[in-house]
């Protein structure tokens, strides 16, 4: 199943939003996702590369004067579910097949209280010491992944990166439970937010 506007190619890279709008940056393919709301059969998940995108993720947030995001258990569970789940059935997409729900429905069913959860997906061929640079620069490079790694009232991550032969597949959650909300600025999102 590929989400309208997108189109892989077997070779190279090629950055899209989800679902219909293509961007080209030269890089993986990409696809970033931000809510708010007030209510296999391939090798395991890295976990060297896993902590290595959180590891510049903070450094892209500090370096921007914002503090450094949290690993979450259960997001890098559910962002492994995800590059996993992408993996096995071979789709790249922030609505999951069959019925498209997205990831926070997932949240929702598992009883998460939160404020504002985000997802950012991202796959590359580019070789395992090379991999995060190539994703989070193209996530920089993308308005709309960057808001999400920006984005001040975040406070928590969870990455799961999982890799088959082909390729890397990269799922990053961004989460500000409701627990912090009265802690985080209030206001409204930065321009380029994809809210949904």
């Amino acid at each position: 199943m590929r989400p309208s506007g997108l189109f892989p190619r077997r070779h190279g890279r090629r950055v899209g939003l989800v679902p219909t709008v293509p961007l080209f940056l030269g890089g993986a393919m990409l696809g970033a996702l931000l809510v708010c709301t007030t209510s296999g059969t391939f090798a395991a998940a890295d976990e060297s590369i896993e902590r290595e995108l959180i590891r510049i993720t903070n450094v892209d947030r500090t370096s921007n004067g914002l503090g450094s995001l949290l690993p979450e258990a259960r997001l890098t569970g559910l962002a492994r579910e995800r590059s996993e789940d992408m993996q096995a059935r071979d789709y790249f997409a922030h609505e999951i097949p069959p019925n498209g729900e997205k990831v926070f429905s997932e949240m929702d069913r598992r009883g998460w209280s939160y404020e504002m959860a985000g997802e950012n997906l991202g796959w590359n061929t580019a070789a395992r010491d090379a991999t995060v640079q190539f994703v989070e620069r193209d996530f920089m490079n993308s308005p709309s992944h960057r808001v999400n790694v920006l984005r001040d009232g975040f406070t928590q991550i969870g990455v799961g990166s999982v890799p088959r032969p082909d390729r890397i597949m990269h799922t990053v959650l961004f989460l500000l439970p409701k627990e912090s909300a009265a802690a985080a600025p209030q206001g409204e999102p930065p321009d380029g937010a994809g809210l949904s």
